[in-house]
């Protein structure tokens, strides 16, 4: 066993991990949902946090740092895409105020969970900070997926179903709902689009005659998003606001210790 003098280096590590997995999962939760790679990757984060209190050397604690932080960015990243998707336009704001206070309040709960456990061993520590994920085992049936997500993937039949348990619980018909004029629109968007994509055919590099059928759907990537000059400036806040982030919590250690 070893013991763990500073934690500057696991705070260096577990930032760069969040930087991987802000760059993989978010491309994750676009190929296999929203729901599913949130759910993966909080189950991911309670594992490796419990598998981190049993570390033998600096090595296997720093890896599993690297990999508590890639998953952490994978309840982040769908958590607020899923935020956003799963609620109209109107109180998208609430959303994000919602989650910043809840992100404070959880910050406080640390502290205050730092100051129980003082004195004793780091592990213990580590383990009761992985049970507040233990909700993570259920959450596959406490979370419903995107809506958004679906329809844009062809998902029509889970779609309806996740819009009708919502009128079931709000008490509203589900008829009033599926007559709406942007759920109309949506609905007629995704089948013409479909029509589209059925319809039509790849020729052959040689002048061949139309055979297979084109399956591929338009794919956008940061790319894009730089090309668009408000996403752009927006993108570069934020980008500069997360490298600015980290090196508060990093010079902490600094000020305090």
């Amino acid at each position: 066993m070893f013991t763990v003098k500073s934690g500057r280096p696991g705070t260096v590590v577990s930032t760069a991990g969040q930087g991987l997995g802000a760059l993989i999962m978010s491309h994750l939760a676009d190929r296999f949902g929203r729901k599913t790679v949130h759910v993966l990757a909080h189950i991911g984060v309670m594992v490796s946090m419990v598998i981190m209190a049993f570390s033998t050397n600096i090595i296997m604690l720093l890896t599993l740092r690297l990999i508590t932080g890639t998953f952490q960015q994978g309840i982040v990243c769908t958590g607020k895409i899923l935020a956003l998707e799963l609620f109209p336009r109107e109180v998208r704001s609430h959303t994000e105020a919602a989650s910043f206070i809840a992100w404070s309040v959880g910050i406080m709960i640390l502290a205050l969970f730092g100051y129980v456990f003082r004195g004793v061993d780091w592990r213990y520590l580590q383990i009761g900070l992985s049970a507040f994920s233990f909700y993570a085992l259920f959450e596959w049936w406490m979370l419903e997926e995107s809506v958004r997500w679906l329809l844009t993937n062809g998902k029509v039949k889970q779609a309806k179903k996740i819009l009708k348990n919502a009128t079931k619980w709000n008490k509203v018909e589900y008829k009033k709902i599926e007559d709406l004029p942007h759920f109309m629109k949506n609905q007629n968007q995704l089948k013409l689009r479909l029509t589209r994509l059925e319809s039509s055919y790849d020729t052959l590099p040689d002048g061949g005659e139309k055979g297979k059928r084109d399956k591929t759907v338009v794919k956008y990537n940061v790319i894009d998003i730089l090309k668009n000059p408000k996403l752009r400036v927006n993108t570069l806040i934020l980008w500069f606001s997360w490298q600015v982030f980290p090196g508060n919590y990093i010079n902490e250690y600094s000020l305090f210790k």
